[in-house]
């Protein structure tokens, strides 16, 4: 019974070593060089359960401090943002709600201001018409889209009537056409 414990903390040692060296990020063969178990058996012991038990354990030790390290300066650093920068971006964004030459960034900023206060912009009823105001110089552009868009719908409208239509295969010789002509033709 003293042979099967001493022979199970032995192992347990062999495996905290192979966990290290697997965080190590080294080969099988190079582990195998390393603790000089041969490479057949190394790759059976890093398959075995009781193995990716002791490398969770020790992945989960070596990555604590780490961790910790990592959510402490997040923290730092997001008290830093709310501290410092998040005044004076607020002050930035109420300089250009004010300032701004563009109504465009104007809105954006009110849109911005809005949604981070957490006042949701209305949806309008179904149904309802939008009315806009622009320039001239959109209204062109808007005028010449519908237009092109217009132009599309029919094209495609066109195309599959036309697609629609019933097709009647020339199969005799005699009913071949001539010349550049195809084989199929279009009943009217």
């Amino acid at each position: 019974m003293a042979g099967k414990a001493r022979n199970q903390v032995t192992l347990t040692v062999i495996y905290h070593e192979l966990a290290r060296r697997v965080l190590m990020h080294q080969t099988p063969e190079e582990m195998a060089q390393g603790t000089r178990i041969p490479l057949e058996t190394l790759k059976v012991m890093l398959r075995r359960d009781d193995f990716k038990r002791i490398l969770e354990e020790v992945r989960d030790k070596t990555f604590e401090g780490v961790d910790k390290q990592l959510e402490s300066t997040a923290r730092n650093i997001q008290q830093e943002i709310r501290e410092k920068a998040a005044p004076k971006a607020y002050d930035k964004l109420m300089h250009l709600l004010d300032n701004a030459v563009a109504e465009g960034i104007q809105m954006r900023v009110s849109q911005d201001l809005l949604d981070r206060a957490g006042i949701a912009a209305r949806q309008p009823a179904e149904g309802a018409k939008i009315q806009v105001i622009v320039g001239p110089v959109e209204a062109d552009v808007i005028m010449t889209s519908l237009k092109k868009e217009e132009e599309g719908r029919k094209r495609l409208e066109a195309i599959r009537l036309e697609l629609a239509k019933p097709v009647k295969e020339l199969s005799h010789p005699s009913n071949q056409p001539s010349g550049g002509e195809t084989s199929r033709e279009l009943t009217e």
